[in-house]
Order: structure tokens, then C-alpha cells, then sequence
């Protein structure tokens, strides 16, 4: 754009800037190699829609690579925003977390790994899955 209209190129990078115009960034996406991709939405909404009688059933996920940080000092308090711009950084961490369609508890536990291993014993922690007593009778009305 610089070229085709005589203009130096931070006088083009201003320009675009200022009307909120980003030619770089691109979107992807891929479609799914599997045959069976498009049924599967509808079983999953119909598991939670209409579950098994007596199951429990977890919309469970994992997010890897979160920054695992210290405020250098407390949050200061009735001051909105109110917190401290350095910190102390110890790596990064996994949260593995386990939502109960049913109760909407969520569970969850951090890991300093993102391995399989971690996700399996997250899934076997009987403390990380939010049971409904059947006393109850896992009422869904």
C-alpha cells in the first residue's frame, strides 16, 4: 500500500491503526477427517440433555501453559485495580477441571505437567468427581 500510493509505510501503519483495520491476522480452521464428525454434537447434547439413569455425567477439559504468578505485594483494598505491576514468576501450570452437568459443580486440581498420566489420575481422584447421592434419586426436573 506503501508503494502503490507514494506514502511511507508507518504512514500506512498509523492509517490503518486508527480505523481498527488488521490486514495481517489470519483465522483457521480444519475439518474433521472423521466420518461420524457430524453426529456426534447431537449424542453428546442428547447425554446431556437425557442421561443414563444413575450416571453422572462431567464436561471435563484441561488447560496447559498457564503462567504461575506471585504479586510482589498484596491487592490494596476499596481500590479497583488495585495490585502491584511486577511479579514473581514460578513457571507455568495445568489445570484439569470436571464440570457436573447435573449440580454445576466444577472440580478442578493444577499440575505442573501436561501429560496423559495427569489427566488419567485426575479423572480416577474419586475427591475430583462431584457425586449425586442417590438418596436423592439424581432428580433432573
Amino acid at each position: 500500500m506503501a508503494k502503490r500510493f507514494s506514502l511511507r509505510k508507518s504512514t500506512v501503519n498509523t492509517i490503518l491503526r486508527e480505523r481498527g483495520i488488521k490486514p495481517h491476522p489470519e483465522k483457521e480452521f480444519r475439518f474433521s477427517g472423521d466420518r461420524h464428525f457430524g453426529e456426534k454434537p447431537a449424542g453428546v447434547a442428547g447425554l446431556y440433555m437425557n442421561p443414563p439413569d444413575n450416571a453422572i455425567v462431567l464436561c471435563v477439559d484441561g488447560k496447559s501453559q498457564i503462567q504461575a504468578l506471585e504479586r510482589s505485594a498484596p491487592l490494596l483494598p476499596h481500590v479497583p485495580a488495585g495490585r502491584s505491576a511486577d511479579y514473581y514468576r514460578h513457571g507455568t501450570t495445568t489445570l484439569f477441571a470436571a464440570l457436573d452437568m447435573l449440580t454445576g459443580n466444577v472440580t478442578g486440581e493444577c499440575k505442573a505437567s501436561h501429560h496423559s498420566r495427569d489427566f488419567i489420575g485426575f479423572l480416577k481422584k474419586p475427591d475430583n468427581v462431584p457425586i449425586v447421592p442417590l438418596a436423592t434419586g439424581g432428580s433432573r426436573d
